[in-house]
């Protein structure tokens, strides 16, 4: 899975936001406004990757137990696919 390249991350203080761009910026009207953790994922969805290096990942850098990572993971790319962020 990697992040659609209609999407661009605007880094903020308090994390950052999304903004469609492109065709998909026509159908998507809006920013979707993220916290660090979610600026986080977006930055390892910029390269090809998979949920499972995904997780690895952000239980290394929060130090947080593999049910609660996946979790927070599920529901925060379920997010992203709902408005076409995320290919897969």
């Amino acid at each position: 899975m990697r992040l659609n390249p209609d999407f661009i991350k605007h880094d903020t203080d308090k994390g950052a936001v999304l903004i469609a761009v492109g065709k998909t910026g026509e159908k998507f009207k809006g920013m979707v406004n993220i916290n660090k953790t979610g600026s986080f994922i977006v930055d390892h969805l910029k390269e090809e990757t998979t949920f499972e290096t995904l997780l690895a990942d952000i239980m290394k850098e929060y130090d947080i137990d593999e049910n609660t990572a996946k979790n927070d993971l599920d529901a925060f790319l379920a997010g992203l696919r709902k408005i076409k962020a995320v290919l897969e």
